[in-house]
């Protein structure tokens, strides 16, 4: 490379103490990529919600538009990991069920019970690829201002 500045392997060359940590590299450069291999992969909500009481009705992803016209396009294959989802009056009568989409098809649900205004689902692993479209819809009961958030990790 020519002009001001020569680009140099520092972090390979640079000592690194692990020492006190978990870490097994000797090196900067090693214990960069070794972090970011413990870190796991990255996540990112795709958010839903309708404004109002909402009944058999499709939750929105924009300007009160349905799911089911507007769904989330998955940008990066990715594993559906945790969902949650919120109300803002306690449910009253029957248990408010929300069903998550892929392409048009069913591929979970969760359950706001009776007496509850949230509920959360952990330790899951729906597979998503690049384009899939992800919608919502409450199937059953009825919900005052429902919103749900669904937590994909990056498998890419």
């Amino acid at each position: 490379m020519s002009g001001l500045f020569t680009i140099t392997p520092v972090a390979k060359s640079t000592p690194f103490d692990p020492t006190g940590s978990s870490l097994v590299s000797e090196d900067v450069n090693a214990a960069i990529i070794e972090v970011l291999s413990l870190a796991g992969a990255s996540r990112y909500p795709a958010t839903f919600g309708k404004q109002g009481t909402v009944s058999n009705a499709f939750l929105d992803r924009w300007n009160q538009i349905g799911s089911d016209i507007t769904p989330f396009i998955v940008p990066e294959p990715g594993l559906v990991k945790a969902l949650s989802t919120a109300v803002s009056v306690v449910v009253a009568t029957t248990d408010v069920i929300i069903t998550i989409y892929k392409n048009a098809i069913s591929i979970d649900t969760i359950t706001i019970p009776i007496g509850s205004m949230n509920a959360a689902q952990s330790s899951l692993s729906l597979s998503v690829t690049t384009l899939d479209e992800i919608s919502a819809k409450v199937t059953q009961g009825s919900a005052r201002n429902p919103i749900l958030d669904i937590f994909i990790q990056v498998t890419a």
